[in-house]
């Protein structure tokens, strides 16, 4: 963010870096606008705090000057005397240090800060704050480091000055970007590759003992045991940029060239280890190739370019000639992608779109081979009796499971949702469905029970204090002795029966069978009980009590079902 200020209309408005603006007068929606910037910034640097560094200082006519370093200060009293309002534990609530603070003329106690993580606002001159984040992703993103899948976050490397940083966005904090611990993996990787080649490393990636790296001189280097041994292949007048390797077989890799100059970008195949690459390139348009991803089942390939985000399917098992590539629609016009990332289903893609953030969409080639997921979380694991199962690429009119009707809940826009039913038993599931495009099939492991956490679009579990209804998060966290809700999927058969397809009664609904246990940071919590969500279908409703001990903090959760544990779902807890 370079500028933010207040208009006499009451709107709070957002110079980005790359020049464009945004406005919001609801602290929930922005939307594009153009309005003259002052003249004089509403906050000027002013002396020194903190670590020597220069701070921000804005003044109000109510008599208040506000501050900012790598805090927030308020002074009633000319500057004589200072209130940090924003530490908690040592650390910034807001996250980094302030780049630029906004008081609204217009409201005595409203004031925005600027920071290197987001918007904040204060309505209550600087006692509490809120994020302004949502709905503007504007972090400058140079890469995709871990996708929110399996109880992790959605973290990311961003420009910083001559180099990067991790920022992470946690399920259920809402609030907005925040630093994330330990360094970038990826710079990590480069710096450690480039001591041992003794040369510098642009790009790297490594599988198991296998490993690629492009040099600053142009060579794609690879070693298939841990650095004894490297072979060199030259690329000259480029520089790699991205690597992709297939997890399966290192083998295979993709390479993201960049040529030394303006121009246009190429893209490498190797099935052997490096020894060979030949060109995929075809008919890219002319700019940069920033980054790569790939599913080798289907042999799809999503380049992302300076000129939006392209596709092809390709051969990534045996030699072939290039194929075209396809221009994927719906992201901003003109704008560049940077990263491009598939989930491990393959099934959903992520864009990091330059000036604008991250973008998720079901992903394109699932039309050219279907798969079936768990609707709660989007992986793979075995299905089990009354799950709810996702079918991506599909639009199935009829599906059955063991030879028994399944229940089609929806099918549009090319994923279908189904419950298969309760009485289910055996260790294979067959699995068929009657799409548009013809018939289906899918041999799944079956077990008495498979569950996982619920989460929301946000990739927060569903959590919910059992006293209130409130959802648990950041700004609402467990407390000792808290009951809480965990909605859940995959636990299996329930007493009575019940068929598949219909909402739970609201009135003493079916009970799970199998044994459940709720675990937190590893430890059993006291489980009240565990039963299908009154009114929901194929949802589950598990209640347990939080311990009259606990730390503060973001804590592992964990819903074991006949010995079947779902990924771990993270929950906020305070003492």
């Amino acid at each position: 963010m370079d500028r933010i200020w207040f208009t006499a209309d009451g709107r709070l408005h957002l110079l980005l870096d790359g020049g464009r603006q945004f406005a919001t007068r609801d602290w929930e929606t922005w939307t594009p606008a153009v309005e003259p910037v002052p003249d004089r910034p509403t906050a000027a640097a002013f002396g020194r705090l903190e670590d020597g560094s220069p701070m921000i200082r804005a003044a109000t006519p109510s008599g208040r000057t506000y501050a900012g370093g790598a805090q927030v200060y308020v002074s009633s009293d000319e500057g004589r005397t200072w209130e940090n309002l924003t530490e908690w534990h040592g650390e910034s609530l807001l996250g980094a240090r302030v780049r630029d603070i906004a008081p609204d003329p217009g409201a005595d106690g409203r004031i925005a800060v600027a920071t290197e993580t987001g918007i904040w606002l204060s309505h209550d001159a600087g006692r509490t704050w809120i994020g302004l984040n949502e709905g503007l992703p504007n972090l400058p993103v140079r890469a995709l480091v871990e996708l929110p899948e399996n109880g992790g976050h959605l973290r990311v490397a961003v420009r910083a000055g001559d180099t990067t940083e991790l920022m992470e966005w946690v399920p259920g904090q809402r609030a907005g970007w925040l630093p994330a611990r330990g360094p970038d993996p990826r710079l990590a990787l480069r710096a450690s590759l480039s001591a041992m080649l003794g040369t510098a490393v642009t790009a790297a990636a490594a599988v198991g003992d296998f490993a690629y790296a492009g040099a600053e001189d142009g060579r794609l280097l690879s070693t298939p045991d841990n650095g004894a041994s490297w072979r060199a292949f030259p690329a000259e007048g480029s520089m790699v940029e991205e690597f992709w390797i297939d997890a399966e077989d290192p083998r295979v890799a993709l390479a993201a060239l960049r040529p030394a100059g303006e121009g246009r970008g190429r893209i490498l195949r190797t099935l052997n280890g490096g020894v060979w690459w030949d060109d995929l390139s075809a008919n890219l348009p002319a700019a940069p190739v920033y980054g790569l991803a790939a599913d080798r089942e289907t042999g799809v390939i999503y380049a992302a370019t300076g000129e939006g985000l392209f596709w092809t399917v390709s051969d990534l098992r045996a030699p072939s000639p290039p194929s075209p590539w396809l221009a994927l629609e719906g992201l901003p016009a003109g704008a560049a992608v940077r990263d491009a990332a598939l989930d491990r289903a393959s099934v959903r893609l992520f864009a990091a779109v330059d000036g604008y953030g991250i973008w998720v969409a079901p992903a394109p080639h699932r039309a050219l081979r279907p798969a079936p997921v768990h609707t709660a979380d989007f992986g793979m694991r075995p299905a089990a009796p009354g799950a709810l199962l996702s079918v991506f690429g599909a639009n199935a009119r009829q599906a059955a499971a063991g030879g028994q009707p399944a229940a089609v809940l929806s099918a549009e826009s090319g994923e279908t949702q189904l419950q298969i039913p309760f009485d289910l038993s055996g260790d294979t599931l067959q699995l068929a469905l009657d799409a548009g495009t013809g018939p289906l099939r899918f041999d799944l492991p079956l077990r008495p029970a498979a569950p996982a956490v619920l989460t929301d679009r946000d990739g927060a579990p569903m959590l919910i204090e059992a006293d209130t209804g409130m959802p648990l998060d950041a700004a609402n966290p467990g407390r000792p002795g808290m009951v809480i809700q965990i909605l859940a999927t995959g636990l299996g058969r329930v007493t009575p029966d019940w068929p598949a397809g219909l909402p739970a009664p609201l009135e003493a609904p079916p009970i799970v069978r199998v044994p459940v246990r709720v675990l937190l940071g590893g430890v059993d919590l006291e489980v009240l009980s565990a039963t299908l969500a009154p009114g929901y279908i194929g949802y589950y409703l598990v209640e347990a009590r939080l311990p009259e001990f606990i730390d503060s903090g973001l804590a592992a959760l964990v819903v074991d079902a006949a010995g079947n544990a779902s990924p771990p779902a993270g929950i906020h807890l305070d003492q």
